[in-house]
């Protein structure tokens, strides 16, 4: 799909209501805000600057400013695609900043932190991603300054691919994309915390810079926008759409919800899935299915969410969120 076809269909999506179903604003956007508030606690000045990669129409603005944390910031969005720059200048141009740049040249925008919201670090091949991370690298020790780094990435082990598993590079259809008649594909890169690991640690090699602190949280595991579609592995069961249902105090059967039975290669994917698999049997056990009160269905869906929420990280999220410091070297 041609590039602005591609940010029409995206433009129409990140515009629509239809995407804040039950999970995304009860579950997604709590976490992702909370993460990047942490980040945001990390600086000890004021106000802090706040660059957003991929900005869209920016929604880290919108989360940001929404959570109240009590910190002073400035915000710069920025995105390659002169259609959100617009759509997000519009909507906050008079209390932030947007910039129409590619995020691999962003390291030169001035900030205290630098994050990410909707993905688009997995939008770059493993060498682009690598020349991001050396150039902040090489910044943070040119200028001798602290950065701190929110990566949000899709995440390789996630139940709604399991076909792709074996791959860490494939075409991703975006066909959960709300108003819009072209769903595009895009090639993407999946990650696991070892692989973000691994990049953070060529960059040390590359640079000398140290990127310290880092933390792993995966966002929607079984809950992913494709659990919903069923396109990527249709006997995959709809968990979020089913969840939503959950929220809405609706019945669901308790075989819709069975916990997936595949798990990947991968150790710590296994150790992730295990935990979760734990709990969520557990929280199907003890409910009563014969209940009809809509609250029994909603407290099931709030338990469900909390034990994904607990999930070690191990890239079986849809979504795979990375903290981390870059300081400048001590010698």
């Amino acid at each position: 799909m041609a590039g602005s076809a591609y940010h029409e269909a995206s433009l129409g999506h990140y515009q629509s209501t239809k995407r804040f179903d039950a999970v995304k604003r009860l579950y997604e956007e709590p976490l992702t805000t909370a993460n990047a508030v942490a980040a945001l606690e990390r600086c000890s000045h004021e106000p802090v600057e706040v660059v957003d990669l991929g900005c869209g129409t920016a929604d880290g603005y919108r989360l940001l400013s929404s959570a109240n944390p009590g910190r002073s910031f400035n915000y710069t969005g920025v995105d390659i695609d002169t259609s959100m720059i617009t759509a997000a200048a519009n909507a906050y141009g008079n209390v932030a900043t947007f910039i129409e740049a590619n995020l691999l040249d962003a390291t030169s925008i001035p900030a205290d932190i630098y994050v990410s919201f909707g993905v688009p670090f997995s939008h770059l091949t493993p060498k682009e991603f690598m020349s991001f991370l050396s150039g902040l690298g090489e910044h943070v020790q040119k200028a001798k300054k602290t950065i701190h780094l929110v990566i949000d990435v899709l995440g390789r082990y996630s139940v709604e691919w399991s076909q792709h598993w074996d791959k860490f590079c494939w075409g991703y259809p975006m066909s959960f994309f709300e108003d819009t008649q072209t769903p595009p594909t895009c090639q993407m890169t999946f990650h696991t915390p070892d692989s973000i690991t691994e990049a953070f640690a060529e960059a040390e090699q590359n640079t000398g810079a140290r990127f310290a602190d880092r933390q792993f949280i995966d966002r929607s595991p079984l809950v992913g926008r494709h659990t919903k579609t069923s396109q990527l592995d249709p006997t995959t069961a709809r968990y979020r759409a089913h969840l939503n249902a959950l929220f809405s105090g609706s019945a669901v059967q308790e075989d819709d919800l069975s916990f997936p039975s595949k798990t990947p290669d991968d150790s710590d994917a296994q150790t992730s899935y295990n935990a979760l698999r734990a709990e969520w049997e557990d929280l199907l056990l003890k409910h009563d299915f014969s209940e009809r009160t809509g609250a029994s269905w909603v407290t099931l869906a709030h338990g469900l969410i909390a034990a994904i929420s607990r999930a070690p990280a191990g890239g079986i999220g849809h979504s795979l969120l990375a903290t981390t410091t870059v300081e400048p070297s001590r010698s």
